[in-house]
C-alpha cells in the first residue's frame, strides 16, 4: 500500500468502529468436534475438558471485560487453549492468542511472553504502520472477513504486521512478522444485511483506501464480531534488515555522511548480531591499490592516510589479496598472520582481531571493498562470510554510485576552475580538486585549490604560419570596399547627368577620393571612412534617386544585392580569405589531431594547440607530468625527430590543399627547440599553463616574435613557404638536428641544401639563430610513428 495514501485514509478511521467481544464458543465447537469424532483418547480428554468447563456458564457467552475473566479462571482458560499451545512446541513456536482484531494476548507461548517481558512488557505498534494506519488495516482486515462470509467474495490482504523488538543483551534489533489466524472467530449480523452488487463490491476493492465507500457499504452498527485470534510470530530479521540497508544505501549521500553511514553500520551489526562490530568501506584505484575516497575517518575500518607508504605496504596485505583473487577474506584472529604488513599492523593497534573484508564488484570489476572487524577472535567466522555475500550486492551499487557523485563534484570544480584539461595532466587535477573538495566537506569555507606546477618539463614549440596573411587580408578589405564604393559611385554619376545636383559632384568627388586613397596601404581608419560616406550620406538617397530617377532602379537593385544579408556590406573577397583560412587551419588542426594521438601511444605528454592564421602548438614532456612512468632523454630525442617528420608532412598536406582555396595562401613550418627544462604553472585566473619563473619567461618572448624574424643583414624572414625553419640558441642543438635533416634527405622528406642562419635581434631577444630546409612536397615516403624509436636508436649508435 502507499504509505502516502494509508496516512490519509487512516485519519477517516480513528477508531476501530466494529463491537467485538472475547468468545470462547469457536474454540469450544473444535473441543466438542472431538469428543465425537476424535481418537479414543481425544474424546475422553475432550469430555473431561467439556465437562470441567460447563462448571463456569459464562464460558459460552461472549465476555465484555475479558481481562478478569480470563484471571479468574485462568487454568480453565488455559486448557481450552491447549489445543492451541501443544505442549510438544511450548518452547518453539511464538504465538498468542488475542480477542478480535487486538494485540492484547489472554495467553501465549514461553517464547513469545519472552520476547514481549524482554520489550517492556507489551508488544506496541508495529514497526511498519503506525498507531493510525494500525487501526486502519485492521479495519480493513475486519471488511474483508464480512464480505467473505456474507457476499462469497475472499480477498487476501497482503499487509504483515512487522514488529521490532531489541535484544537485551547486544541492545541489537530484531524483526518479526506476524502472521493472524481468524479461524476461530464468530461474525453475526445485527438487522438486515446491505444488499451489494458484483459491480459494488469491484468498486470497493478497486479503492481499497477509500474509507468513505468501505463504511457506507459495510456499516459497522450492523455487525458483531465474537470469538479470538491466534497470533503468530516469525523472525524476519535477516530479509528486514536486507530491505532496510538496501533503503539506507539507496538515499541520497548514503555513503557520504556519517549520520546515514551510521544507519548502515547499525544495520550490519545487527544483521551479524555483532554489538561492537566496526564496518568501512574502501575504492580501489586505477593502479591497483587503495584510493584516496575523502577525508572520512569514520568510513575506514583504520585510518589508511596514516601509513607511511600506503602503496607498498599494500602488496601483500590482506587487501591486495581481496583485488588479485576477487575473493572474500576472512581471518579469525589477524594475530594468527606471521608476516603481517603495515596494513595489518595497523588493524592490530585498533584492537581488531577478527576481520572480513569483501570485494565490492560493478560490472565484474572489483571497484572497492568492505571491511568488517570485531574485537574478539573467531567472531567472523565462515557463518559471517555467508551473511556477507547476501549484502555485497547492495554495497557495490551504493559505493558505484558514490564514486560516480564524487566523480561529478570533482569534475564540477575542474571545470569551474579549470575548463578543460588535456588527458595527459589529468590525474594532476583531480588529485587537486579530491583536496580541495575534502577541505570543503571538512567544512572550510576559505579554501583554494593547491597550485598545479610541474618542474623539469621540456617544452617543443611548433607553428604552421599562414605566410603574409595580414597583406593577404588587407587586400581583401580594398577590393570589398573599392567594389561597394565603384557600385555606389555608379548610381551618383548617372544621377548626375539626368539632373544637375552640386552635391551629388561633392558625394562623387570623395568617393573618387577614397577610391584613390584605397590603391594604396590600407590604412586603420579607411575602412570606418567609407562605412560612413557610404551609409550617412549616399544610401539614404537611394529612395530619392529611384523616385526621381525610376530608371536608375536597376543599379540601385544592384548595389543592394552585392551586399552581405547579413552584414549589409560588399564581402566577398573577405569571405574568400577566410574561408582559406579556415580550411587550412582545419586541414592543419586535423592532421595534427591524428599525429598527436600517435604520438601520445609513444609517450605520453602535455600538447595544446591554438588557431590563429595558421595553428601554434606547444607540447610539454618530463618526468612530472607522469604519475607512473620513467623518462629518459631518448624520449625527448623520439618526440623531437616526430615532430620534425610531423612538420614535413604538415608542409605536403597544406601544399596539396593550395589548388583549393578561394585565395591562394601558402604555409611556413617553425620549429622553436629549447634545450633547457622549464617549470609550468596552471594560471587558474587565466584557464591555461604558462612557463613559471622569471628565466623561462624569455622562451615566451621569443615564441611570439621568431616569426616576424629576419635573417640577419637581409629583409628576408626566417619562415618561408614550403620549408621549415628549426630556431635555437644552444650550440648542441644543431648538431642533433643535423643527423635529424641527414635522415629525412635519406628519406626524400626534404631536399638536401641545409641552411644555417643567423637572426636579426629583436627587442629582448637576442643570440637567436636557425637551420632551414626545403620540403619536398611530392614526396611518397611516410615515416610511421612506430618507427621513429628505432631510427633514434640507431643514430645514437651512429654517434
Amino acid at each position: 500500500m502507499n504509505s502516502a495514501a494509508l496516512r490519509k485514509a487512516a485519519k477517516k478511521v480513528s477508531e476501530f468502529p466494529f463491537t467485538t467481544y472475547l468468545s470462547f464458543l469457536p474454540i469450544i465447537r473444535h473441543w466438542e468436534s472431538l469428543e465425537q469424532q476424535g481418537t479414543k483418547e481425544e474424546k475422553v480428554y475432550a469430555r473431561s475438558v467439556l465437562k470441567e468447563m460447563d462448571r463456569v456458564p459464562a464460558f459460552r457467552k461472549p465476555i465484555k471485560n475479558h481481562g478478569l475473566f480470563v484471571t479468574k479462571n485462568r487454568e480453565m482458560v488455559d486448557k481450552l487453549l491447549s489445543a492451541v499451545f501443544p505442549k510438544a512446541l511450548e518452547f518453539n513456536e511464538i504465538k498468542s492468542v488475542s480477542p478480535p482484531f487486538h494485540f492484547d494476548h489472554i495467553a501465549a507461548s514461553s517464547r513469545f511472553q519472552k520476547i514481549i517481558e524482554q520489550n517492556g512488557g507489551e508488544l506496541g505498534a508495529p514497526d511498519n504502520l503506525g498507531p493510525d494506519a494500525l487501526i486502519f488495516v485492521k479495519y480493513l482486515h475486519a471488511c474483508l472477513a464480512l464480505l467473505d462470509k456474507f457476499y462469497g467474495r475472499s480477498v487476501p490482504l497482503e499487509s504483515p504486521f512487522i514488529f521490532r523488538m531489541k535484544d537485551p543483551v547486544t541492545r541489537l534489533d530484531k524483526y518479526y512478522k506476524m502472521t493472524v489466524n481468524g479461524d476461530f472467530l464468530d461474525i453475526k449480523l445485527k438487522g438486515k444485511l446491505k444488499e451489494l452488487s458484483e459491480q459494488d463490491i469491484d468498486q470497493m476493492l478497486n479503492n481499497i483506501l477509500d474509507a468513505d465507500l468501505w463504511t457506507k457499504n459495510l456499516p459497522a452498527k450492523s455487525f458483531e464480531i465474537n470469538g479470538l485470534v491466534i497470533c503468530s510470530l516469525v523472525n524476519v530479521t535477516l530479509n528486514e534488515l536486507l530491505s532496510q540497508l538496501k533503503n539506507n544505501l539507496l538515499e541520497k549521500d548514503a555513503l557520504l555522511t556519517e549520520t546515514q553511514f551510521e544507519k548502515i553500520r547499525f544495520n550490519v551489526r545487527s544483521l551479524l548480531n555483532i554489538p561492537d562490530l566496526r564496518v568501512g568501506l574502501g575504492v580501489f584505484n586505477s593502479e591497483g591499490g587503495i584510493a584516496n575516497f575523502g577525508h572520512w575517518s569514520w568510513r575506514d575500518l583504520i585510518c589508511k592516510e596514516g601509513i607511511k607508504d600506503i602503496d607498498k605496504e599494500f602488496n601483500g596485505s590482506i587487501y591486495h589479496k581481496v583485488l588479485e583473487t576477487g575473493e572474500v577474506a576472512l581471518v579469525q584472529d589477524i594475530n594468527d598472520i606471521k608476516h603481517p604488513t603495515g596494513i595489518e599492523k595497523a588493524i592490530q593497534q585498533t584492537c581488531v582481531r577478527s576481520i572480513i573484508v569483501a570485494p565490492l564488484k560493478y560490472n565484474n570489476k572489483i571497484i572497492g571493498y568492505l571491511e568488517l572487524g570485531s574485537g574478539s577472535p573467531k567472531d567472523l567466522n565462515p557463518f559471517s562470510m555467508a551473511r556477507v555475500e547476501d549484502i555485497l550486492p547492495l554495497f557495490s551499487v551504493a559505493i558505484q554510485r558514490s564514486v560516480e557523485e564524487r566523480k561529478d563534484k570533482i569534475d564540477a570544480i575542474l571545470m569551474e576552475k579549470c575548463t578543460a584539461i588535456h588527458n595527459s595532466v589529468q590525474w594532476r587535477f583531480q588529485e587537486s580538486a579530491q583536496r580541495y573538495l575534502t577541505a570543503l566537506e571538512q567544512g572550510f569555507s576559505e579554501v583554494e585549490m593547491e597550485p598545479i606546477v610541474f618542474e623539469e618539463v621540456y617544452p617543443l614549440f611548433g607553428m604552421s604560419d599562414i605566410r603574409d596573411s595580414s597583406e593577404h587580408r588587407n587586400i581583401a578589405i580594398q577590393e570589398d570596399l573599392t567594389t561597394q564604393l565603384e557600385l555606389a559611385q555608379k548610381i551618383i554619376l548617372k544621377a548626375r547627368s539626368l539632373k544637375e545636383f552640386p552635391v551629388l559632384e561633392e558625394i562623387n568627388y570623395r568617393i573618387e577620393k577614397l577610391i584613390s586613397s584605397l590603391k594604396g596601404k590600407l590604412q586603420s581608419e579607411d575602412e570606418s571612412k567609407v562605412y560612413r560616406l557610404l551609409n550617412k550620406e549616399v544610401e539614404p538617397l537611394f529612395d530619392y534617386i529611384t523616385t526621381e530617377f525610376p530608371s536608375l532602379s536597376t543599379d540601385v537593385a544592384k548595389y543592394q544585392g552585392a551586399l552581405d544579408p547579413k552584414l549589409k556590406v560588399v564581402y566577398n573577397r573577405r569571405k574568400s580569405y577566410e574561408l582559406s583560412v579556415t580550411k587550412i587551419n582545419s586541414a592543419i588542426s586535423e592532421f595534427l589531431d591524428k599525429k598527436e594521438e600517435e604520438a601520445q601511444m609513444m609517450y605520453p605528454h602535455y600538447f595544446e594547440k591554438y588557431k590563429t592564421d595558421g595553428v601554434d602548438y606547444n607540447i610539454y614532456i618530463g618526468k612530472s607530468l607522469l604519475k607512473n612512468g620513467i623518462f629518459n632523454n631518448i624520449c625527448l630525442s623520439n618526440l623531437r625527430l616526430w615532430q620534425l617528420i610531423m612538420m614535413t608532412e604538415m608542409t605536403q598536406v597544406t601544399a596539396k590543399l593550395e589548388s583549393e582555396l578561394p585565395i591562394l595562401l601558402r604555409t611556413a613550418q617553425l620549429i622553436l627547440v629549447h634545450d633547457e627544462p622549464m617549470a609550468i604553472r596552471f594560471r587558474f585566473d587565466e584557464k591555461k599553463f604558462d612557463v613559471d619563473g622569471a628565466y623561462n619567461i624569455r622562451y615566451e618572448i621569443i615564441k611570439k616574435r621568431i616569426d616576424k624574424a629576419l635573417i640577419k643583414n637581409t629583409e628576408e624572414r626566417v619562415t618561408q613557404p614550403g620549408t621549415i625553419a628549426v630556431v635555437y640558441t644552444e650550440p648542441e642543438v644543431l648538431l642533433e638536428y643535423q643527423q635529424y635533416f641527414e635522415f629525412l634527405h635519406y628519406k626524400n622528406l626534404i631536399e638536401k641544401e641545409v641552411e644555417l642562419l643567423e637572426l636579426e635581434d629583436t627587442q629582448g631577444v637576442t643570440g637567436l639563430r636557425a637551420i632551414r630546409v626545403k620540403v619536398v612536397l611530392n614526396a611518397e615516403e611516410i615515416i610511421e610513428t612506430s618507427e621513429i624509436e628505432e631510427i633514434i636508436s640507431s643514430l645514437q649508435k651512429k654517434n
